[in-house]
Order: C-alpha cells, then sequence, then structure tokens
C-alpha cells in the first residue's frame, strides 16, 4: 500500500541525467486533490513512474523530469490544508516557479514538454496563455516558458468540465452545513472553475485556442 505523501509544494526534481545534460524538461502538473509525488505513484508498488529508472527515465534518458506541486486539496477532512488560490494564481505560480527553476540551471531555453492530469491541464493552459502575453520589458523573461514549451500532454483533462464537479461541489455544500466549522474546512473555488460550461473554463479555453498551433497537444482519457 502507497504511503501518505506528504504535500510538497513548489519544483520538484525527480530525474536528471547522470552522464551529460538534459535535452528536455519534462514538467508533471496534477490535477484535483493530487501530489507532485501521489498523483503519479502507483499505489500497490508505491512507485512513482517519473523517476523510476524501469518507467520514464528508461525510455528519455536525456530529460530532465520535474513535477510541480501546489495546493489543491479542497477539503481539510483528509487532514490537508485548503487553499483559496484560484486557476490563474496557480497558473501564475507554475510560471515564476517554472522559469526561476530552469534559470538557476542555465536552461531558460531548453525545451518543456509538460504532462497535465485533470485540473493540471486546465492550470497550464492558463499559465501558457499568461507566459504568452509577458511582453514587456520587466516581465518578458516569463515568456520564455512559452516559447519553450514543444508538447502539451492532457490526462483526463475536462476541457469542458465535468458533472461530478457539480455533485461534489453539492455534497460539499451538505458536509459544511452538517459539520462545526473548526471540524473542517472546504474550498469551492477550484471546483467550481471545473464545473460544466463554466465561465472559467471558456475563457481558458479561448485564450488557449489561437496558441494551440505553436505545440504538439495529446489527449489520453480512461
Amino acid at each position: 500500500m502507497m504511503k501518505d505523501q506528504p504535500d510538497v509544494f513548489g519544483i520538484q526534481e525527480l530525474y536528471s541525467p547522470i552522464d551529460g545534460p538534459a535535452e528536455v524538461d519534462i514538467v508533471a502538473v496534477h490535477g484535483l486533490n493530487g501530489g507532485a509525488i501521489k498523483t503519479w505513484t502507483a499505489e500497490a508498488e508505491n512507485i512513482c513512474w517519473l523517476q523510476h529508472p524501469q518507467f520514464l527515465p528508461k525510455y528519455v534518458k536525456r530529460a530532465r523530469v520535474l513535477a510541480w506541486g501546489y495546493n489543491a486539496n479542497i477539503s481539510s477532512l483528509t487532514g490537508r490544508s485548503t487553499s483559496s488560490d484560484r486557476v490563474l494564481q496557480h497558473a501564475q505560480t507554475l510560471i515564476a516557479q517554472l522559469h526561476a527553476d530552469r534559470d538557476l540551471e542555465d536552461a531558460t531555453d531548453r525545451p518543456i514538454i509538460f504532462l497535465c492530469h485533470s485540473l493540471g491541464g486546465i492550470i497550464v493552459k492558463r499559465a501558457l496563455a499568461y507566459s504568452a502575453s509577458r511582453s514587456s520589458s520587466k516581465i518578458a523573461h516569463l515568456q520564455s516558458v512559452y516559447t519553450c514549451t514543444f508538447a502539451v500532454m492532457f490526462f483526463g483533462t475536462p476541457h469542458s468540465g465535468s458533472g461530478k464537479a457539480q455533485l461534489v461541489g453539492s455534497l460539499q455544500k451538505l458536509a459544511a452545513l452538517a459539520l462545526p466549522k473548526a471540524t473542517a474546512q472546504f474550498e469551492s473555488s477550484l471546483l467550481n472553475a471545473l464545473e460544466e460550461d463554466s465561465e472559467t473554463l471558456q475563457n481558458i479555453t479561448d485564450q488557449f485556442a489561437p496558441l494551440m498551433a505553436r505545440f504538439r497537444i495529446f489527449f489520453f482519457w480512461e
């Protein structure tokens, strides 16, 4: 059984080539209630396929593999804190932290491949639109994430929203009424963004659509 993974926020390096410089940065972004390591870890074997030598590193040996963690918890019932940050705030943080990490590595021109699960795909879409718009001289360095992105791989990302989000939101409201505030905290901003036909999702799609021709994009569903 997989050990409970503590919340890890920010950029985490999971793998780096040991016999030479990396040729590409692979950046994994988890989804709702996920974690930088937990989302990519097989529960039964407790193996993270992003860093295990028999999985991703075996096939992309010249890649540096990163995972970005952020607070995507919508309830404190699991013992984890919640965050009121919205999609845009998470997207801005992703761009700032990823650029800072690549700058420290002297690798701001290295190609990027994003792996996105669920809500992570929505955040990456918004992040790339945000990065593309950073054109003024003082913040133009943030545009490098957009210009260096080669591909985006979406795993189960609800681009048009999900009916499950509305159901979970209703259950969340019931739980909030039934439980004292001191017992549990609930956060709905991220969940609301994932509802079917939400204005947030439509705006993000409208911002991302003109950029799509620049990237190689892949969609995966279970």
